[in-house]
C-alpha cells in the first residue's frame, strides 16, 4: 500500500500584455483564447478552418494541427465561432478570458453535405491526449482496439513511472515492475515506441524496453495498441506500447513540484542500506563499485590480486528507511522568434527512495505437484531516477511544420539481497544466499519531425521522423555468496558451486527513419475515408560484454572447512582469496556478443466508413528483417555467425 504524503504545486502563469476587460483601457492587463479544432467523426485535425471571436474583426485560422491562438484580448466574457466548408459552422458563447491567462477552447465540428443553419453550443470535447477526454475521443477514431491513460490521470495518481501507469489500463499486466504483458502474452511479444520511433534497449537479453525507465511526470499518454494495421510494426502479437511526451501548453507555465512518498510497509523500518554518498544522488557511482582492471593473465597470482580489489561488503548493518523524495519542474510556453512562432518545454523529473520486501517468495517446478526450488527473500533496494524533456516546435506557415524532440532518463539501483530455501535439484535440503548488485542505466533519444499539409493535393499530408537513440546498462558490481546446510547442522559456503562475482556492460544503438503519407477521401461524408502509404527503416548495432569469476571454496588443510563456515565478509577477505578461496576465470561461460540488427518496412493501406457503423481497415505491410549476431566480437567471432535474412 502506497499513499502520497504530499505534493505542492506551484504554478506562474504570465500574459503577454494589455487590458483589463473588453471596455477597459487598452494598458490593462490582458489575456488570450486558444484550442484546437478537430473532426468529431474521425478525431483528425482541421486546417484552415475560420474562427473569428464575435465583436472583433481578427480571424484567425488553424494551422495543420487544427490550433489556433489569438493576439491578446482585454480581460472579459467573449463568443467563438467556427466554420469550414463542409462542416456546420458552430459558435461557443461565454468564454471567459482573464487578465494574464490563456482560455482553451476545443473545438468538434461535425461533417454536413450541405450548408445548415448555424449550430451554437456552450462546451466542446477537448482533444489533447494529455487529457482522458480527449484520450478516450482518440481510442474511439481509432482504426485499431487502443487503450491507454492520459497524463490528466496520472497526474492524480501516485504513479512515480510508466510501469506503474500502465499497470492501471484493462488487460495489462507488469512483470518485475519493468515489462508490460498484454492480455497474458509475455514482453516478448510487446514493442515500444517514443514519439513514434522505435527505442534503444538497455537489457541485454530483450529486445523490449522497461518501462520504470520513463518518469511518469515527463509522459502526456501512454497508449497500448492491441491490434495490427498495416501503418504499424509487424513484430508485435501482444500489444505495441505507444508513449508520448508532454507538448508545449498555450500559454506560458513554469512549474515546481516537492513530494514525498511513504510506504505503509518498509518506511521508517530498518534495513539493510549500504551507505551512499558523492555522485550517487545523479544516479552516477561514484567509483566505490567501479568493476577492477581485467587481470593480464588467467594464472592464479593475476586473478588473485584482481578479486582483493572486490567491493566486500555482504550483509550492510540495518537502517532506517526514510520517505521518498521527488522533485519535479516544467517550464514552457509560445513565443514569436523573428515573427516565427515558436513552442517549447522543458521539463526535469527526480527521484530518490529506497525499498523493501521483506518476504518475497519464490518457487519454482521442473514438473509435478512439489516445487522443485523454492527461497523467501528480503530485498532492499536503492533507487535513484532522474529523467528530461525537451521539445520544440515551429511553424512555417500554416501548412507545414517541424518538431525537435529529446528524451533523456537515467537509473541507477542498488540491491541487497537474502534469501533462505531449498533446491531439491542441487541436492540442497536448505540454503542461505547473499547478493550484493549495482546497476546503472540511462536512455537517450533525438528526433526531428515534419508535418506538411498540401491543399493543392486534395488535402493531402505527409508526415516524416527522423531518430536516433543511445541506450547503456552498467552492471560492475554484482557478487553471489551461497551457503548449504551441513549434517553437523552448520551452514557453510558450497564448495564448487553459487559464488561469483559478474560484470556485465551493454551499449545498444538505434538509427530510424519513417515516411507516412495520407489522403482523405469522401465516400458518404467529408473525410470518412483514407488512403495511407509509407515507408520506414531501422538499423540497431548492439555490443554485449560479460565477464564471470568463479569464487571458489576449496577445503584446502588446516583451515579450509573453517573458512567455508565464515560469514562472507571474513570468507572473501584478502587473507583468505587465493588460497582457501580459489578464483577461477569462468567467463567462457557467459555469453558475450554483438549484433546488426536491421528492419525495413513498406506498406499501403485503405480506412473507410464503407457503410453506417461499418469500418473496414485493410492493406498490405512487407518488411525486411537482416540480423547478423557474433558470439564474442565482430571482429573476434567465437564460430560462425548467426544470420537472418527474412521478408515477410
Amino acid at each position: 500500500m502506497r499513499w502520497s504524503l504530499g505534493t505542492w504545486s506551484l504554478a506562474l502563469a504570465l500574459g503577454a500584455a494589455a487590458a483589463a476587460d473588453v471596455t477597459a483601457q487598452p494598458a490593462a492587463p490582458a489575456g488570450r483564447i486558444a484550442g484546437r479544432a478537430i473532426d468529431q467523426a474521425t478525431n483528425r485535425p482541421l486546417v484552415s478552418a475560420r474562427i473569428t471571436i464575435v465583436g472583433n474583426t481578427v480571424v484567425l485560422t488553424t494551422d495543420l494541427d487544427g490550433r489556433f491562438r489569438s493576439e491578446p484580448l482585454p480581460a472579459g466574457r467573449y463568443a467563438l465561432r467556427a466554420a469550414l466548408i463542409g462542416y456546420k459552422p458552430m459558435q461557443i458563447d461565454s468564454i471567459v478570458v482573464a487578465a494574464g491567462q490563456t482560455a482553451v477552447v476545443n473545438l468538434s465540428l461535425t461533417a454536413a453535405p450541405l450548408e445548415l443553419q448555424e449550430l451554437v453550443v456552450e462546451a466542446a470535447v477537448s482533444a489533447r491526449a494529455a487529457s482522458t477526454a480527449g484520450l478516450l475521443a482518440q481510442q474511439q477514431a481509432s482504426a485499431v482496439v487502443q487503450d491507454g491513460i492520459s497524463a490528466e490521470t496520472m497526474a492524480r495518481s501516485p504513479d512515480s513511472d510508466a510501469s506503474d501507469a500502465i499497470a492501471r489500463v484493462t488487460g495489462i499486466s507488469v512483470i518485475g515492475k519493468k515489462f508490460v504483458v498484454v492480455r497474458g502474452l509475455s514482453e516478448r511479444y510487446s514493442g515500444t515506441l517514443l514519439n513514434g520511433s522505435e527505442l534503444a534497449s538497455p537489457e541485454p537479453l530483450r529486445k523490449v524496453v522497461p518501462l520504470d525507465a520513463f518518469p511518469a511526470a515527463l509522459l502526456e499518454s501512454i497508449v497500448t495498441t492491441k491490434g495490427l494495421s498495416p501503418d504499424k510494426p509487424g513484430d508485435f502479437a501482444g500489444g505495441l506500447v505507444e508513449i508520448k511526451t508532454k507538448e508545449f501548453p498555450d500559454e506560458f507555465v513554469a512549474q515546481f513540484k516537492v513530494s514525498q512518498e511513504w510506504n505503509s510497509v518498509w518506511t521508517f523500518e530498518r534495513g539493510a542500506l549500504i551507505p551512499r554518498g558523492g555522485t550517487d544522488f545523479a544516479a552516477y557511482d561514484d567509483g566505490r563499485r567501479a568493476m577492477p582492471v581485467l587481470p593480464a593473465d588467467t594464472t592464479k597470482d593475476a586473478l588473485e590480486r584482481f578479486a582483493e580489489q572486490f567491493r566486500n561488503v555482504w550483509t550492510p548493518r540495518l537502517r532506517r528507511i526514510a520517505p521518498g523524495l521527488g522533485l519535479g519542474f516544467n517550464v514552457g510556453g509560445q513565443m514569436s522568434v523573428a515573427g516565427l512562432p515558436i513552442g517549447a518545454i522543458f521539463s526535469l523529473n527526480y527521484s530518490s527512495k529506497t525499498e523493501r520486501q521483506p518476504e518475497r517468495i519464490y518457487q519454482f517446478s521442473f514438473g509435478g505437484d512439489q516445487p522443485s526450488a523454492g527461497s523467501v527473500y528480503d530485498e532492499a533496494q536503492a533507487v535513484t531516477d532522474w529523467g528530461s524533456v525537451l521539445n520544440v516546435s515551429t511553424r512555417l506557415g500554416t501548412y507545414h511544420k517541424l518538431s525537435f524532440n529529446n528524451f533523456y532518463t537515467r537509473n541507477a539501483e542498488e540491491g541487497v539481497f537474502q534469501s533462505t530455501g531449498y533446491d531439491l535439484q542441487g541436492n540442497a535440503d536448505r540454503l542461505t544466499r547473499y547478493q550484493v548488485r549495482y546497476v546503472e542505466r540511462d536512455l537517450l533519444q533525438s528526433q526531428l519531425a515534419g508535418e506538411h499539409f498540401f491543399p493543392a493535393l486534395r488535402d493531402s499530408r505527409l508526415e516524416w521522423k527522423v531518430a536516433v537513440g543511445a541506450a547503456n546498462r552498467d552492471e560492475p558490481d554484482n557478487r553471489i555468496a551461497t551457503y548449504g546446510l551441513q549434517t553437523d547442522g552448520t551452514f557453510a559456503l558450497f564448495p564448487n558451486q553459487g559464488n561469483e562475482a559478474n560484470f556485465r556492460f551493454l551499449d545498444d544503438r538505434t538509427r530510424s527513419a519513417q515516411l507516412d503519407w495520407s489522403l482523405p477521401l469522401s465516400l458518404r461524408a467529408r473525410g470518412d475515408a483514407q488512403i495511407k502509404v509509407g515507408a520506414s527503416g531501422r538499423q540497431k548495432d548492439r555490443t554485449f560484454k560479460t565477464y564471470r569469476y568463479q569464487l571458489v571454496a576449496v577445503n584446502q588443510p588446516p583451515d579450509g572447512v573453517a573458512t567455508r563456515q565464515l560469514p562472507p565478509e571474513e570468507a572473501f577477505s584478502p587473507e583468505n582469496l587465493g588460497r582457501n578461496i580459489e578464483i577461477r576465470d569462468g567467463s567462457g561461460l557467459g555469453q558475450p556478443y554483438e549484433a546488426d540488427d536491421n528492419l525495413y518496412a513498406a506498406y499501403a493501406m485503405v480506412d473507410a466508413e464503407v457503410i453506417p457503423r461499418l469500418r473496414v481497415v485493410g492493406g498490405l505491410r512487407v518488411e525486411e528483417w537482416r540480423l547478423d549476431l557474433f558470439s564474442n566480437t565482430r571482429l573476434a567471432p567465437v564460430g560462425d555467425p548467426i544470420v537472418r535474412r527474412d521478408r515477410d
